[in-house]
């Protein structure tokens, strides 16, 4: 028992000491944001959203406020770098979706201009590729390291990571705002503005199943699935 509570106690040392972290990390990219030392402040987010993606932290998650902050300050920086062969959204790109692969050694963002950009932690890009019709909302790395995207057009489309389109399913005559995949990557969540979360079973990768259920009334903009596969 002594030992049980002892690692529970550290455990949330631990925890208390990477929220810390994270907050400074995103007030030191802020800060040098301001400056005007933009390739500073994106390594700054970079490594404050890396530290919030964490498998403990997503047990034992911080705040909703510090997760908000972390990625709007990510989103504000990204398209703003402009240096050669770096992080370069262009003058009228609005990133929205920002997402880490598993292994957390690239980035996907995407966003008003229709396109999907993969880079690397040096902030180069990698890959760039048109992906839907109008506005992305969202896009999530599966476990196994696909990506899929959502947004304006009410499609989910499952990519490889060279661009390669997998798989589109038409989820909505409304936007779709979230997408998430399951731990096991066999399953991808969607929520959209019809508030129905619904639930496909990528395992018949013909004919996908889905099972949907009505949001709570208010309007939900985001889903995920927690360590175990629970939606």
């Amino acid at each position: 028992m002594f030992f049980a509570g002892f690692a529970l106690f550290s455990g949330f040392q631990w925890r208390n000491s990477e929220i810390n972290q994270i907050g400074a990390l995103r007030a030191s990219s802020e800060a040098l944001f301001v400056s005007n030392q933009k390739l500073d402040a994106l390594i700054s987010s970079l490594r404050a959203g890396k530290k919030l993606n964490h498998p403990l932290l997503q047990i034992f998650p911080p705040s909703p406020q510090l997760r908000d902050e972390v990625t709007a300050t990510l989103h504000k920086v990204v398209y703003q770098v402009q240096e050669r062969n770096r992080l370069n959204g262009g003058d009228n790109a609005n990133s929205v979706g920002v997402s880490f692969s598993p292994h957390d050694q690239r980035l996907a963002t995407a966003g008003n201009d229709s396109t999907v950009s993969l880079w690397n932690l040096q902030g180069q890009m990698l890959k760039e590729w048109k992906a839907h019709e109008d506005w992305i909302w969202r896009n999530s790395f599966s476990p196994d390291g696909q990506l899929a995207t959502v947004g304006y057009d009410g499609y989910v489309r499952l990519w490889d990571l060279q661009g390669q389109l997998l798989k589109e399913l038409k989820v909505s005559e409304l936007p779709l705002r979230s997408v998430s995949f399951s731990p096991n990557s066999q399953r991808v969540a969607t929520v959209g503005d019809d508030d129905k979360v619904c639930l496909w079973n990528l395992q018949n990768r013909q004919l996908p199943t889905k099972e949907c259920w009505e949001g709570d009334g208010s309007g939900t903009w985001s889903v995920s699935f927690s360590p175990d596969g629970q939606c």
